[in-house]
Formats: C-alpha cells, structure tokens, sequence
C-alpha cells in the first residue's frame, strides 16, 4: 500500500507541472503503463456524452499514432458502451473488469481491433457532474490482471486524479481559445462592416476563420440573384442550385460532386428554412437530418447568414481535428454571421444608391460628338492627344 501512495504522490506532482492537455496526457499513459505493468493503454475523449469518441493517448499497440485522433467503435451491444452508461450507485467504484476476454467474449469482435485476443481488460469512465467526458482503456495479456482489490482501487485513485487534471487542461485551453476569439471577433466585425466589396468580405472571412479554426474546410453559400464576379485570385465561385458556393481555394473536379450531394443539400436547405444552426458530422450519411437536431457538438457546422430569412449559409467542416466545435465555438460564428448579413446588407444599398451615380457618369462618354474627341489648334498646343481607349499618350 506504501508503494501506491508514493506512486500517486510522484504522479499527482508530474500532472501539476503540465499545463497543456498533450503534457497531461503523456504523464498520464506513462504513469499507467509503468505503475500496473499494463500490455496496452488508451484514453478517448467524447464529443458529447453519447459520442463519438476519439483517442487521444495510445501506449502499447503497433503504429500508435495512426490510433490518434481516430474514433473509437461505439455499438450500443458494445463493452464501452456498458461501461459508461451504467452509471454506479451508492459510491461503488465506477469500472468495469473482464478478467478473461477469451472466457467471458468480450470486448465484442471488431470494438477494439488493435487489443489482443487473449488476457484481462478494465475500462474507466471519465465523468464531471455526472457527464462522461471520455475513459481510460486498460489491458494485459495475463488473465486476471486487475483482480486484486487493492490493485483496482490504486488504478481507480490513479485515472480520478488523471481526469480531473484533463479536465483543467481542457478548460485552459478553451479559455485560451476564447481569449483568442474575442481578439479576432474584434477585429473582423470592425473589418467587414467597413467594407462595400463582396470579395473583401469573404476573403477576410476565410483569412479570419482559418486563424480561428486551424485547417477546416470553409465555404459560404448565398443565396444573392447577382453572385460576384470580380472574383480575388483563389477565389471561386460555382452555381449550384438556388445557392452560390464561394471556397477559398478553387474547387477541384472531385469536389463538385460533394458540393451538390443530397446530404449537404438537404442540411443546408434545412438550416436556411429553420434559421437555426447545425452540428454535423461529415462522416455520416444519416437516413433522417433529424439525426443532428439534439447535438451539442460536431466535426461539422453549420451557421445561417442573418436572423430572419437568411442570406446563406457559413459551412465548417473538420474531420480529423483534435476538438470538436462546440457552443463556444457556435457563439462566434454566430457573431461572424451577423457581421456578414449587416456587410451585405450595406453592400446592397451602396450599390443601390451609386447606380444612378454610375449610369449618368457613363452617359457623357456615350453620347459624346466625334467632334469633341478631335484636338483643335488651341488646345493642342496646351496637351498631347490623348487615346481614351488604350491610355496611351
């Protein structure tokens, strides 16, 4: 018992030194994998409570880091699933053991294909308030590995004390987020609603996003009778349906499908008509966009341009990023998309209100006599002719 307490004081002093979610990861799996003598080890964190969940930490598999970042199998048959649903009672330890998974069949086949065959598991949920968050994978190619008590309860102690320093990391790192949001926010909201030029908007919108978001797919969809056409170099624009689709890189011959399939489509349609925004995710083709309506989180949003009959729509899409959007991340894009309808919304008027200016600077050089056009003696002599086509002198 002596040994655990130490082991728990030493790790306990590792996690408080790392202020980052990767540093706290790391301590974490070593620690594990060191103190309990473990064949494998793995972390996933959850998007929401339900899923889906993600690997953020692997120790003990071939090629580990082609685990991270991937999702992990959730089938609601599945040993995962049984251990973060059965929520304990009466303060009985919150895990789950198989001490033979050849004996007792489980995990289920295909759950988790880089596990061995033969030997113990443990699974520990990660939960705050009540909410799972994500768990601890643990497992040995010795039977009955985890079936001493005390060695359960160190494992126990070890993962609470390892998931409430994840839990301060990611809250660190979504204020930093926030911080840095509020900063961007600040400064696009003063750039946009200064400017009466469409391809100005969108460009500083991609620049802007692409600062907040990391590498997402961004594209915005209007739904604007005259699209633009003074397009900025890397900007393209293609018709599709009743919405122009504007990316800030031109769109590839393979994308085109995509940009029309029933399932984007459908889930833009459906944000323009509902107002609401969306989280998605871009892996999924769901039978029913009913699918999405409850989510809090997604690799995937979707956000209408303007409250009241939308304008368009501002598209997110991320499926390999290591975090989630969540409502922090909606709130700014939210924000963004007010922005964006007032900017086009000024945008119409100063085109409205310079048409007139425009026609009648126009007429002049139409209705001209050829005669006019000729230099006289007089004024020759004052300047060269100039050739009002080429601008040449």
């Amino acid at each position: 018992m002596e040994m655990y307490l130490q082991l728990l004081y030493e790790v306990t002093e590792q996690l408080n030194q790392e202020s980052n979610l990767s540093g706290v990861i790391g301590v974490t799996l070593e620690s594990l994998w060191r103190a309990v003598d473990l064949d494998f080890v793995a972390i996933v964190l959850g998007d929401d409570e339900l899923g889906p969940f993600h690997y953020v930490g692997v120790r003990g598999v071939e090629d580990p880091l082609s685990l991270i970042g991937k999702e992990c199998a959730l089938p609601l048959w599945g040993t995962l699933a049984h251990a973060l649903v059965q929520h304990p009672r009466n303060r009985e330890p919150d895990y789950l053991v198989i001490n033979d998974i050849r004996a007792q069949r489980r995990p289920t086949p295909g759950e988790f294909p880089w596990i061995a065959e033969t030997g113990s598991f443990m699974i520990l949920p990660m939960r705050q308030a009540g909410r799972t968050l994500g768990a601890f994978l643990l497992g040995s190619r010795q039977t009955d590995r985890f079936q001493a008590e005390p060695l359960r309860h160190f494992v126990y102690v070890m993962a609470g004390t390892a998931a409430y320093a994840i839990q301060e990391a990611l809250s660190r790192t979504q204020a930093a987020r926030w911080i840095k949001q509020l900063v961007s926010l600040q400064s696009l909201t003063h750039t946009i609603t200064r400017t009466r030029d469409l391809d100005t908007v969108l460009t500083v919108l991609y620049s802007e996003l692409s600062d907040l978001f990391g590498d997402a797919d961004i594209r915005v969809f209007l739904n604007r009778p005259d699209p633009s056409e003074q397009a900025l170099p890397g900007l393209a624009t293609a018709s599709e349906g009743r919405l122009h689709v504007y990316a800030p890189q031109p769109i590839l011959a393979e994308q085109k499908e995509e940009l029309v399939s029933n399932d984007l489509m459908g889930l833009l349609h459906w944000t323009m008509e509902a107002e609401q925004p969306l989280f998605f995710d871009p892996t999924m083709h769901p039978d029913d966009i009913t699918d999405f309506y409850y989510r809090s989180s997604g690799r995937g949003l979707l956000v209408p341009i303007g409250e009241e009959k939308p304008e368009g729509v501002i598209y997110l899409s991320a499926p390999e990023r290591a975090a989630p959007f969540e409502e922090g991340d909606l709130i700014v894009v939210r924000t963004i998309s007010h922005s964006i309808a007032i900017a086009l919304s000024a945008i119409d008027r100063h085109e409205k209100r310079t048409f007139p200016q425009r026609i009648s600077a126009s007429i002049p050089l139409a209705a001209a006599p050829l005669s006019s056009a000729v230099p006289t003696e007089a004024n020759s002599t004052k300047q060269p002719p100039t050739d009002r086509y080429s601008g040449v002198t």
